[in-house]
């Protein structure tokens, strides 16, 4: 492969993550911004605000993090196909290298935006059923 353009046909799933996931996180950020400004004190009025809104982005995280996994477990996979390869695999092996530390980040990163306040609260509000739920 001697152009940029055969190995962006060949990362596009990559490539589509990565925009996906930016933009995102770009909207996450916004959505943390505006909820730790507000100041709220009840986890169940963080997790209605706008319409459930929080709750929403929880569930992108989930779904984007199983999709970076499964990216991540594909180019594992792909790894070995290049080692074994005479053409190509060299290129190939150092685009999925890269591939998986950026999608690794990612995920990290999503795991840092969703922690304050998001995730805080479902567990604030998931602990406050189980303790409800036992104390009866």
């Amino acid at each position: 492969m001697d152009n940029g353009l055969e190995y962006l046909k060949y990362f596009w799933k990559e490539v589509l993550y990565t925009f996906t996931v930016s933009i995102y996180l770009m909207f996450l950020n916004n959505l943390n911004n505006v909820l730790l400004s507000q100041r709220f004190t009840d986890f169940y009025i963080i997790l209605k605000y706008d319409s459930w809104k929080p709750l929403k982005y929880f569930g992108y995280a989930i779904l984007l993090f199983i999709l970076g996994i499964l990216l991540i477990y594909s180019e594992i996979k792909q790894i070995n196909k290049y080692e074994n390869s005479e053409t190509d695999g060299i290129g190939k092996l150092i685009g999925s290298f890269v591939a998986i530390i950026v999608i690794g980040i990612l995920l990290i990163s999503i795991i840092i935006f969703i922690n304050e306040p998001i995730f805080q609260a479902i567990l604030g509000l998931i602990t406050c059923v189980c303790a409800i739920y036992f104390a009866l």
